[in-house]
């Protein structure tokens, strides 16, 4: 990140230009704008020993069997497992899990690969239930001005709609 921001200063990107072209926060690219390299090489050193004496260290082992086995877990996936594991939430926010995990990540050269999700389109499906018309005689199948049409008509075809003694009927 670091690196990009000052090759694009050096380019002579203005700041604004530079955080829209990387699509990161303003904010970000006015810390490192003006940072000479060592003590950037020095924050970086201190971030990587906080990492280090995180909270989240406790959870290394775990973290890591799961990202070797799949790399293209997510943060608050990985959050989620270490709650289900031990049966309470980590006693880290899930903020500092997503850094930490980010850190191994880079710490580990386990880069985060995405599963191929493939779409395509496919056949509309009929609706669940076809429209039952009413039949000339039964409720509903008149609509009247001025009065709710009753749902009776939309009774399934073969459900008490014979007459007494035939399948469906009553009787």
């Amino acid at each position: 990140m670091y690196n990009e921001i000052q090759k694009l200063k050096s380019m002579g990107f203005s700041k604004s230009r530079t955080a829209h072209k990387l699509q990161i926060n303003f904010r970000t690219v006015s810390r490192y704008w003006d940072m000479p390299p060592a003590d950037y090489a020095a924050a970086f050193k201190d971030r990587s020993r906080n990492m280090r004496n995180s909270s989240a260290s406790r959870y290394e082992q775990d973290i890591l069997f799961w990202l070797e086995q799949h790399p293209d877990l997510s943060g608050a996936q990985i959050y989620d497992w270490l709650y289900e594991k031990y049966q309470a939430p980590p006693q880290v926010a899930e903020r500092t899990m997503r850094r930490y995990i980010a850190w191994l990540r880079e710490q580990h050269t386990i880069p985060r690969k995405s599963a191929f999700r493939s779409y395509e389109a496919v056949q509309e499906l009929p609706p669940a239930h076809p429209p039952h018309a009413c039949r000339e005689g039964e409720p509903g199948a008149h609509h009247q001005p001025g009065k709710t049409q009753r749902p009776a008509c939309r009774k399934a075809p073969g459900k008490g709609t014979g007459k007494a003694g035939e399948p469906g009927g009553h009787g």
